[in-house]
């Protein structure tokens, strides 16, 4: 592990230093590497040689590139300009986020996929011969499979869908398909909010973005954008969630606090 931590740190240094408008970045062996440019000609270029040093790099170190894993992201000018990597992908997975280049209002595939798998779990949590609250630590442990990646674009949730998440979480509690019960009085009496999907989902888009986000400057120039009524968000990222949250009826507040520098975190 510490030759690999060596390998990747060169690695990162060896971009900066030969392209220094790149920025190269690392988790174990996965490595990316993202550039801007103000043309398309420009940006491919960029991305050829971004591949090469690191194609270089990797073959003079020993290693060994995946080209089955490699994928290209971004502008559609840069698909297919690498000749061995055939993949461009318009949603992709970063750690702790998933990432969406495009408009589209619908949860990433990735996060589709791992609400499906929490889905399952609370199937199995309904089956075990335990006490509510005993279901209720398991399942609040376990909501980070179903917040993953909040906060990095917009929530886009229907009412079908909540009502779906919900159910999903009172079944199991309850051990029973078919309930006559009002989910709000279960989370708000019988469960705490942590376990409420929507509210999860909310909460862990919050403490995202008071992570990431630490400079006065750059809350004055969120704020900015945020309240701008003309402002649009072309990119479905973390200042597009951001303004959702702010013009929430329920978030707002908080949202508004924070971005003043109100907010004590």
């Amino acid at each position: 592990m510490i030759l690999l931590t060596s390998l990747v740190t060169t690695w990162i240094e060896h971009c900066e230093s030969r392209i220094p408008e790149v920025v190269p970045r690392s988790y174990a062996d996965d490595l990316s590497l993202c550039a801007s440019a103000m043309t398309k000609p420009v940006l491919v270029k960029k991305t050829r040689e971004m591949h090469q040093l690191t194609a270089d790099f990797v073959n003079d170190s020993g290693m060994t590139l995946n080209s089955d894993k490699c994928f290209t992201f971004g502008d559609k000018s840069v698909a297919g300009c690498l000749r061995n990597i055939k993949t461009h992908k318009n949603q992709f997975r970063l750690v702790g986020g998933s990432i969406k280049i495009d408009d589209k209002h619908c949860w990433s595939e990735l996060e589709k996929m791992r609400a499906e798998a929490w889905k399952s779990r609370l199937g199995n949590i309904r089956m075990l011969p335990i006490s509510w609250q005993s279901k209720l630590t398991i399942i609040d442990s376990i909501m980070s499979q179903l917040t993953y990646a909040q906060g990095t674009h917009r929530l886009h949730i229907t009412p079908r869908v909540v009502t779906n998440l919900r159910a999903s979480v009172i079944r199991a509690l309850l051990n029973s398909t078919f309930y006559d019960a009002s989910p709000a009085i279960i989370f708000t009496l019988l469960a705490k909010p942590s376990v409420e999907p929507e509210f999860a989902t909310n909460l862990a888009a919050i403490q995202l973005i008071l992570r990431m986000i630490q400079t006065s400057s750059d809350k004055r120039n969120i704020l900015d954008l945020t309240v701008d009524p003309q402002q649009t968000f072309p990119i479905d990222g973390p200042v597009a969630r951001i303004h959702q949250s702010y013009h929430h009826e329920v978030y707002h507040q908080t949202m508004h606090d924070f971005l003043n520098g109100n907010l004590v975190t």
